[in-house]
């Protein structure tokens, strides 16, 4: 698995974060911590933010992960760094004389933004201890930064706790992801490929919704695995993009090492999401990306549904899709036929002011 696969998991946390805020404000009325609500409320969001950006770069073939206090998940801004860890030890403290569960869940998510995993995996353990292991979210979590602290507990100790989680939260984005990158570990690809798709039927982020496609991708799954028929226009019209994309020989300096390529169908008439994506390596050209169905942004879309398709494709050093200065791109409107393969050439011309 490449290392943006394990990166995404961390973005998950975004999805969470009310998971912190409200907690943390409960905990404070029932014990007296003196926890700010301005340095939760503001400090946090940086602090998950950082977590992945940083987590993308992390050395995943290493033994473990090492984190380096100096980069902390404010980018080392030392106004936020000591508001997290005044509000740590504030929970520590309490800790130490009244643990409890909801406490040690506070202060594992804590050590999570904080990129201090192994940390937060002794507060989880902790929680699950108190909870005799009988909560799926406090597993969940356990798993998570078990994984995060090293990936080979994808195959080992986390494996136990993903299982009981899935069992118990079918539908839970976190636990599908985590339990599809443990499946694959442990070979079981049907496993992981259905639970990567049921995960494509969740509310996703693009960014996160196109790793998952190309883990799928990785997996060899098929259009008719990772994507329900449902997609399909209602009366069974359906479109093929076979797009090849070529890059303008003047523009061959300007791309960057590791530089990701984005493939984009988008209703050229309607502000919005694309309609369809593929996220791919930038590291020779031409790319032929095929865009279906099975691609799709929001459940229950289509690529035949749209008015005018503009297929577009982004060379982006920073592997987000959403568009920056100095990222080169270019786009194409083909002449569509629905039902059939539309073979067109995206030529990447331009350089993203």
């Amino acid at each position: 698995m490449t290392p943006v696969i394990y990166a995404a998991g961390a973005a998950l946390t975004l999805l969470a974060l009310a998971l912190i805020v409200i907690p943390i404000l409960r905990y404070r009325k029932a014990s007296g911590v003196g926890l700010s609500l301005v340095a939760v409320v503001l400090v946090f969001p940086l602090a998950v933010a950082g977590l992945y950006s940083t987590v993308s770069t992390y050395p995943w073939d290493d033994e473990g992960i090492a984190v380096d206090s100096g980069n902390g998940p404010s980018g080392g801004d030392p106004t936020n760094q000591p508001a997290v860890g005044e509000m740590i030890t504030d929970l520590e403290a309490r800790l130490e004389l009244e643990p409890d569960a909801e406490g040690y869940i506070l202060l594992a998510r804590s050590y999570i933004s904080l990129q201090r995993f192994p940390d937060a995996v002794e507060a989880w353990h902790k929680a699950w201890e108190l909870t005799e292991g009988k909560s799926a979210d406090i597993s969940l979590g356990y798993a998570e930064a078990l994984i995060l602290a090293d990936r080979r507990t994808l195959k080992t100790g986390a494996v136990d706790l993903l299982e009981f989680a899935i069992a118990e939260l079918p539908n839970d984005p976190r636990a599908l992801w985590y339990g599809g990158l443990s499946a694959a570990e442990r070979g079981q690809n049907e496993i992981a490929i259905e639970r990567f798709s049921l995960l494509l039927e969740t509310d996703l982020p693009i960014e996160f919704r196109m790793v998952v496609q190309e883990q799928l991708a990785q997996l060899g799954a098929t259009p008719a695995l990772a994507s329900e028929a449902g997609n399909a226009d209602e009366e069974g019209a359906s479109i093929v993009i076979e797009a090849t994309v070529e890059l303008d020989p003047a523009l061959t300096q300007r791309v960057p090492p590791n530089a990701t390529l984005f493939v984009f169908a988008q209703d050229s008439k309607r502000p919005g999401p694309p309609i369809a994506a593929k996220r791919l390596s930038a590291a020779a050209f031409p790319i032929t990306a095929v865009l279906t169905d099975a691609d799709v942004m929001i459940k229950g879309n289509s690529l035949a549904r749209a008015s005018e398709l503009k297929i577009a494709a982004r060379i982006s050093a920073s592997g987000n899709p959403i568009s920056k200065p100095g990222d080169l791109y270019g786009e194409v409107i083909p002449s569509i036929a629905e039902g059939k393969t539309v073979t067109v050439t995206v030529l990447i011309d331009s350089v993203e002011e």
